[in-house]
């Protein structure tokens, strides 16, 4: 309600309050109002007297007001004028600190979650204590748990990063299992062995099967390897036989145990006995599927081929160190422990005792020819530093045949020893005992005792013949003269 509002209703109030009054109070009311007005005038006099101070204020902040009220219209101009610059500016910081404000949110966010971010980045340095410490079974577990972080993430760097590292140490734990095929192992741990290699997913199942084979023997390798080639070759020949027979026919069990079923189907197909209907079908399956005939096939062939390449290897080591035993009895012990070798591999289907035969028969013939070389040269030196001396002819009774033969033998020698005497040259028999001294006589009639190869005897005619057979030197002494040629033919 305004103030001309306010005045107009007093006003009519005031006008029917008049009209209201008698006649002598309206001639009153000239009167009341002076006295009234009187009174206002002291009152307010009175008050201004008062209350002085208030109103030295009160126009003193009037005129204040007033000059503020001109300040602040002219900075609301500035204000208006300067809006537009601080929308844009506002525009601006809210633009700047977007990147902030994420970047704040992402360090809350990484504050709430360290120690879970922690703990990832540890996966690779935990993975690699486990691999050293041989806990493998918690090293795949990390690596698979990696592995599916890759696939749930793969833009995210810091997951490819750990991947990265996983990769590294899983390598490192790859070469260590390998190393440990290449050593000496039991069935129960190369079981487990080849378990962690399955679980790491590197090789195919035919790849695996190559890689076990190739680990074995360059273990078999290594062990023959530090066999010293410097030792007597039966003893070489012993242990490699002993190699042989313990670590092979162990590769071959445990090949069988880790692969079992795997490459039979084609061995067995064609087999009979309970299973004979399973096995026609699974022939009949692998038929029809030319490519996982072919896979099992050549699954199947690699123990056998690496087989063959084991025992090749030892035979041609055999055929090089068998020769170089000299002992007859060493020979014949190596022979039974190389056929015992054979026996003990038969048992997983390795019996190659048959192709031992040729390499010891070889040996054989070949040291009993050298053992019958050296006795006949032994014997040839001895011949020729021993001196003969005639001795008579023992009496016996003999055969018609014989006495003629004898005495034709006995013609020519001493028609022999005739024409030395005449030509002068001594006899090859040396001289008789006469003129000796009895002593003398005596000694040469004891060693012509003991010469039973007294030239012109059948013996010694029988050693000549065989000696020119095979070619040895023989005494002059010994040597047959023409004429009994002539008469051998003759008779």
């Amino acid at each position: 309600m305004t103030d001309q509002q306010l005045d107009g209703g007093a006003a009519l109030g005031y006008s029917s309050q008049l009209l209201s009054f008698s006649l002598d109070r309206l001639k009153k009311e000239p009167k009341l109002l002076a006295e009234e007005e009187l009174r206002l005038q002291r009152a307010l006099q009175t008050t201004a007297t008062t209350h002085y101070d208030a109103f030295i204020k009160t126009a003193s902040c009037l005129q204040t007001i007033d000059t503020e009220l001109n300040s602040v219209c002219g900075h609301l101009d500035h204000l208006l004028q300067d809006i537009p610059k601080l929308v844009s500016t506002c525009e601006s910081f809210s633009v700047q600190s977007s990147s902030v404000l994420e970047q704040h949110t992402q360090n809350k966010l990484l504050a709430r979650e360290q120690a879970t971010l922690l703990e990832l980045l540890e996966v690779p340095q935990l993975m690699d204590t486990c691999v050293r410490n041989g806990v493998y079974d918690e090293a795949l577990d990390l690596q698979a748990f990696v592995g599916r972080m890759g696939l749930l993430h793969p833009d995210v760097p810091l997951v490819n990063l750990l991947m990265t590292q996983v990769a590294e140490v899983g390598q490192t734990m790859l070469q260590q299992l390998m190393s440990r095929l290449k050593s000496s192992i039991q069935l129960p741990e190369c079981l487990r062995i080849m378990g962690y290699l399955r679980r790491m997913a590197v090789f195919s199942e035919a790849d695996l099967r190559l890689q076990f084979l190739q680990c074995r023997d360059e273990w078999i390798s290594s062990l023959i390897d530090e066999l010293d080639d410097t030792q007597d070759a039966y003893e070489h020949v012993k242990h490699l036989t002993d190699i042989h027979r313990l670590y092979l026919f162990d590769a071959i069990m445990q090949y069988r145990a880790i692969f079992f079923g795997g490459g039979s189907s084609v061995a067995g197909a064609t087999g009979t006995g309970p299973g004979g209907q399973s096995q026609s079908a699974a022939t009949a399956s692998l038929l029809q599927n030319p490519t996982v005939l072919a896979t099992s096939i050549r699954e199947s062939s690699m123990l056998h081929s690496w087989v063959q390449h084991r025992l090749s290897l030892y035979l041609n080591m055999l055929r090089r160190y068998l020769p170089l035993i000299t002992e007859g009895g060493n020979l014949a012990s190596m022979l039974e422990h190389c056929m015992y070798c054979g026996s003990s591999l038969s048992r997983v289907g390795l019996d190659f005792q048959g192709l031992l035969q040729p390499l010891f028969e070889t040996c054989s013939l070949g040291l009993l020819a050298q053992h019958l070389a050296g006795a006949v040269e032994v014997f040839n030196t001895r011949l020729e530093s021993h001196k003969w001396v005639s001795m008579p002819a023992p009496v016996m009774p003999k055969s018609r045949h014989h006495l003629a033969r004898t005495t034709s033998s006995n013609d020519g020698n001493s028609a022999a020893s005739n024409g030395a005497s005449n030509t002068g040259e001594p006899s090859p028999r040396g001289e008789g005992i006469a003129g000796m001294p009895p002593e003398q006589q005596q000694q040469q009639q004891q060693q012509g005792h003991e010469s039973p190869m007294e030239p012109g005897t059948p013996k010694a005619q029988a050693y000549a013949d065989h000696a020119r057979a095979h070619h040895h030197f023989l005494p002059h002494h010994l040597q047959p003269h023409h004429h009994h040629h002539h008469h051998h033919h003759g008779d």
